[in-house]
Parts: C-alpha cells; structure tokens; sequence
C-alpha cells in the first residue's frame, strides 16, 4: 500500500481526491495493524524481512504511538 501511495504522489494522473482516498486506505491498513498488537508488529516484522518498502514505516509509527521507543531505537 505505501509504495502505491508513494508512486500516486509521482504521477501525473492522480488527482488531489486519488491520494485521499490511498491515504484512507493506507491509514485504515495501520489501524488493522495496530488492533491486531503484537501479531500485527510480528506481521511488520515478516513484511520487513521481505523488503517490504513501506513495513519499516508502519512499525517506526505503531512504537511511537505505544511510546516504545526502545523498540524504536532497535529500528534505526
């Protein structure tokens, strides 16, 4: 999902309600991640071990908004 967002922002045909609608989506996508706790950071973790693009950025928001930043530094 977010390298289809990130590849909308590039292209021309997109229009301004194109890209609300993949930030919906997008958004709702983190907020299913972040329902599902820890099975969601373990799902992160497979999709980033598959060089999933847009995994490492879901997982840095997930710890963020639980505040741990201990896992947030194990990211970077």
């Amino acid at each position: 999902m977010w390298l289809q967002r990130q590849q909308a922002v590039e292209e021309l045909h997109y229009s301004f309600t194109d890209l609300v609608s993949l930030d919906n989506r997008l958004n709702a996508n983190l907020e299913n991640m972040h329902v599902a706790g820890v099975h969601g950071l373990l799902l992160f973790d497979e999709m980033i071990e598959a060089e999933d693009e847009g995994a490492m950025f879901g997982k840095a928001l997930m710890v963020i908004e639980q505040g741990n930043f201990k896992a947030l530094g194990q990211l970077v």
